[in-house]
């Protein structure tokens, strides 16, 4: 076999592998976009929103990374794909200026409250599941309800109830 005959089945193998890993990547993120955006809508959720759309600037990208090498001369396509990609996430950036309000939580000047009451042990097992970053705590619903129960008492929440506190900052 020439150098020739080899550059070529490399390439071939290596195009292969890109169209799999672009399937795969595309596929994902659909069902991830689907996933995000519908809970974003129900829940009016801009994070889960833009969590969505994100993944679907991830599918322009993918397809035209997909485009790029669906031809027989990819490095010709490559500007194009770039340009592809980089207004998806121009337009990514749009969506967010569009923002109307931000939430910080452990923000020193709270402004809001939200009773977490009903999803407190959700919300314990979901921060347990991060162990290292949280493991050398200990007790994590003993260090969450230590945290928030000065929360409690400002939201004016009666006993045995939770509450989490954010500084809302309205952005327009």
């Amino acid at each position: 076999m020439t150098g020739a005959a080899i550059q070529l089945d490399r390439r071939t193998v290596l195009r292969r592998r890109i169209r799999l890993l672009v399937t795969v990547t595309i596929t994902y993120n659909v069902i991830e976009a689907i996933v995000a955006i519908t809970a974003g809508t129900i829940a009016s959720s801009v994070a889960l929103l833009g969590f969505g759309l994100d993944s679907m600037i991830e599918v322009s990208s993918a397809a035209a990374v997909a485009w790029q090498f669906a031809g027989p001369d990819p490095q010709r396509r490559e500007g194009a794909a770039l340009r592809v990609i980089a207004g998806s996430f121009f337009a990514l950036a749009a969506y967010g200026v569009d923002v109307s309000e931000i939430w910080l939580i452990n923000s020193p000047q709270p402004n809001h409250y939200v009773d977490i009451t009903d999803f407190f042990e959700l919300k314990v097992r979901a921060d347990e599941a991060h162990v290292s970053q949280v493991g050398h705590r200990g007790s994590m619903a003993a260090s969450l309800r230590e945290r928030i129960a000065p929360n409690t008492t400002a939201a004016g929440l009666p006993a045995g109830r939770l509450a989490e506190a954010f500084q809302v900052v309205v952005n327009r």
